[in-house]
Formats: structure tokens, sequence, C-alpha cells
């Protein structure tokens, strides 16, 4: 009888005890994601160096780009991320720090940070009506090469830049 109380009492303290992690890592990729929101909203200067090197830290994105398309770095999501209500696919940007960002030839695309979800351009702008209006934020059919080879995709990018 004792052993049956003690593995009940042990298995309500790991559910317990699991549970709390659960919520605090979801509270955390909250934090990020609220953080990331506001700057690709253009609510807040963006900032992709600090912003790409926390989600990286956190495991959030991968540690180098998968892609460069005119000096604008791609990097995958690696753990579940929800930006303005949507699925992220990928975090981009580009900013003049050689260490975080690759740099091509030409001129700059100035300091931009945004994200690549999986939904059509109309879909994207319907439903974000109110920040489609403003002319730093940006809303366009991606280039970016996540996807089964093969596969048709639909990606849009949402960001916001600055021209230096």
């Amino acid at each position: 009888m004792k052993k049956i109380i003690l593995c009940i009492v042990l298995t309500v303290v790991f559910a317990v005890s699991a549970t709390g992690q659960v919520k605090t890592v979801a509270s955390q990729y909250k934090k990020f994601a609220d953080a990331l929101e506001t700057q690709v909203s253009c609510a807040q200067e963006p900032e992709p160096t600090k912003a790409i090197r926390a989600l990286q830290k956190a495991g959030i994105i991968s540690r180098t780009p998968y892609n460069v398309v005119d000096s604008i770095s791609y990097f995958r999501v690696r753990k579940p991320l929800t930006i303005l209500g949507f699925e992220v696919y990928s975090v981009l940007g580009f900013d003049y720090n050689q260490k975080v960002f690759a740099r091509g030839p030409g001129t700059s695309p100035g300091t931009t940070l945004g994200i690549v979800v999986p939904y059509s351009v109309e879909e994207v702008k319907s439903k974000l009506k109110n920040l489609d209006s403003q002319k730093s934020i940006i809303i366009y059919e991606s280039e970016d090469e996540i996807g089964l080879k093969g596969k048709a995709h639909v990606r849009t990018e949402i960001h916001c830049f600055r021209i230096p």
C-alpha cells in the first residue's frame, strides 16, 4: 500500500513539475515572439542583430543562414514560432554586422527584420490590413527556398526595413 501511495505522489509531483516547465518554455517563446512581432510590424525600430542573436541563443532559429538573397539572410525556424497570428517558417534580416549577416555585392538592402509565412500575399494582406498601409512594412511573395523539392509552396515575407 505504501508503494502505491509513493508512486501516486511521485507521479503527481513529476506531472506538476513537467507542466510548470512547459508553461515556462511557452512563456519564454511568447516573450521572443512578442519582441519580434513588435519589430516586424515596425511598432519599434528593428534591431536585426540583437533579435537574430537572441533567437539563435534560445534555439528558436538556426545558427547559420540557409539562404542569402541580395544580402538578406534567411534563418530556419527550429521551434514553433507564431508572429502576427501566422506560423513562421523562417526569420530574415540584414544589418551591418558581418558576423551575423552575409553581405553581397551592390547596394545595401538597409536594416531589415522579417518573417516568412506559409500563406499567400492576399491572405496576409487581408489579415494585416492596418499594417499594410504603413510604408515601412513590406509584404510580398517570397523567394524563400524552404519546402519539399518538386512540391509547389506558397510563401510570403513580412518585414520592417529602414533605409540608412
